[in-house]
């Protein structure tokens, strides 16, 4: 049994466990597992909350098994976090900033919070209220800071979906 992350603070990372090299290398089956443990006492985001049980009817397209990292004597004992696809993503940073998806923000909210009101159509209102700045540094900038061992420990520095990644993810929304 794999040991589940109930809240998971969403913080942009890089993260060092590829879900697709843990599929190929310890199997489809075993990552489905670990899935169905996480859902079985959560049906919604452990990074933002969002109930996308009410919005889809299969959970396996909208939420996944972010591996937090790899129990070698047991695979299947992995811990994991049971996040949707923007919390997902902002852990895998890398791929978000080679895309263009997100520009980066320093914010009040959470990271959680900001992606909650992007949802919600709140952020033009947090932005006036001055809850929201853009900041002058890339994604790109941010990546290597990551790679050098510079965390974002503070968590000041947080991402905003553009307009690229729904147009690119939800063709059909746009």
């Amino acid at each position: 049994m794999s040991e589940i992350v109930r809240e998971f603070d969403v913080i942009p990372a890089i993260s060092h466990i590829s879900e697709a090299i843990f599929k190929r290398t310890y199997g489809e089956h075993i990552y489905k597992a670990i899935f169905n443990e996480l859902i079985k006492t959560r049906s919604c985001c452990s990074g933002c909350g969002y109930p996308h049980h009410l919005v889809v009817e299969n959970l396996s397209d909208c939420l996944y098994a972010h591996i937090l990292e790899i129990n070698y004597e047991n695979p299947a004992a992995s811990p994991a976090a049971l996040l949707c696809k923007e919390c997902h993503l902002t852990q895998h940073f890398e791929s978000l900033a080679n895309r263009k998806w997100v520009k980066l923000v320093n914010s009040t909210l959470s990271q959680s919070s900001l992606l909650v009101d992007m949802r919600g159509g709140h952020l033009i209102k947090q932005y006036e209220q001055r809850r929201i700045v853009d900041l002058k540094k890339t994604p790109e900038d941010l990546i290597k800071e990551l790679q050098a061992g510079i965390y974002n420990k503070n968590d000041k520095v947080k991402v905003i979906f553009t307009s690229t990644y729904y147009t690119e993810v939800y063709p059909n929304n746009a």
